[in-house]
């Protein structure tokens, strides 16, 4: 939450809650690892790392959430040192640049294995007209098909009601090229990074639980 606790430590009764109930695991690596032994049932991450699971197991589904998600994108840099080199920077950078973002290179195809190259995806919908396709080869992903226009059912009970279905009636499918429709990626945002104030309180944070977690541990 950009804006820290909230009035009377809201943001973090919600975070305390979600770990009580629901938090298992609070690593980038080892989240697939739970998901893959079956210790937990749901997890929370990348694409290409779902993705790559998934195709490893068909008892592992993939879905986007229709309320939107977190966006990340691989940012390319040069070095400030790189101008200090003989020479400077290459002259080869620009024509790297213009070679990975032609058109011709955009794959979706494949759906979101991968990821979207920028120059077909403005920050909130994907230009499919610009390569040359009307739409993602697997449909526009659709977890509310069989019916919730008031959005009063839980993403639990979507989740559930989506896999019941048969493979034509799901409304696209996320392992066969499937995308989220725009109004999805209108609702998703990009992760910035936190003022100095607010990193300081999630990290104490962090740092509570880790030290409740050492001392249970520690009475074991």
């Amino acid at each position: 939450n950009a804006d820290g606790w909230g009035g009377g430590g809201n943001v973090r009764a919600r975070l305390e809650s979600l770990r009580r109930e629901q938090l298992l695991i609070q690593d980038d690596i080892q989240y697939l690892q739970a998901l893959g032994n079956g210790d937990a049932w749901i997890a929370v991450g990348n694409s290409d790392d779902v993705l790559s699971m998934a195709r490893k197991s068909s008892l592992i589904g993939v879905v986007v959430p229709m309320s939107g998600t977190t966006l990340f994108a691989d940012v390319w840099c040069v070095p400030a040192s790189a101008a200090r080199k003989p020479g400077g920077v290459s002259p080869l950078l620009n024509q790297w640049f213009d070679y990975t973002t032609q058109p011709a290179r955009v794959n979706l195809r494949v759906g979101l294995r991968g990821g979207v190259s920028p120059i077909v995806f403005d920050g909130g919908g994907i230009d499919y007209a610009s390569i040359g396709m009307s739409g993602p080869t697997g449909g526009f992903v659709d977890y509310d098909a069989a019916g919730d226009k008031n959005g009063t059912r839980g993403m639990g009970a979507k989740i559930k009601d989506f896999f019941s279905r048969d493979e034509k009636n799901r409304g696209g499918e996320i392992m066969q090229g499937g995308m989220p429709p725009d109004e999805v990626w209108a609702r998703s945002e990009f992760l910035y990074p936190l003022s100095p104030r607010i990193k300081d309180q999630y990290n104490e944070l962090i740092r509570e639980w880790a030290a409740e977690a050492l001392a249970r541990k520690q009475k074991k």
